[in-house]
């Protein structure tokens, strides 16, 4: 089976249609468990590296088929990232 991670960016407004837009995508390698754990901090290293803007972020595990395509609807795993003043925001308990 081969593996991806993709990051895709939240785009629409509030109570507007929501959709995602692909940033990246990276063939992986590694059992599921070992993908999972590093899904979020590669998320966090491309949105920090790239300087992405703030906004909401997944990071999907993905399945890939033969011509490299994916599904994230049938992500294995997925990470929400929300990035505000270029760091992870993370809610108080």
């Amino acid at each position: 089976m081969r593996y991806g991670f993709v990051l895709a960016e939240e785009r629409g407004g509030i109570g507007e249609l929501k959709w995602d837009h692909t940033r990246a995508v990276l063939e992986v390698f590694g059992t599921v468990a070992e993908l999972t754990a590093r899904l979020r901090p590669w998320a966090l290293e491309v949105i920090t590296c790239e300087r992405y803007s703030d906004g909401r972020y997944f990071a999907y595990l993905v399945e890939l088929d033969d011509d490299g395509e994916f599904e994230t609807y049938l992500a294995v795993a997925i990470e929400d990232v929300i990035w505000f003043y270029e760091q992870e925001y993370v809610p108080a308990p």
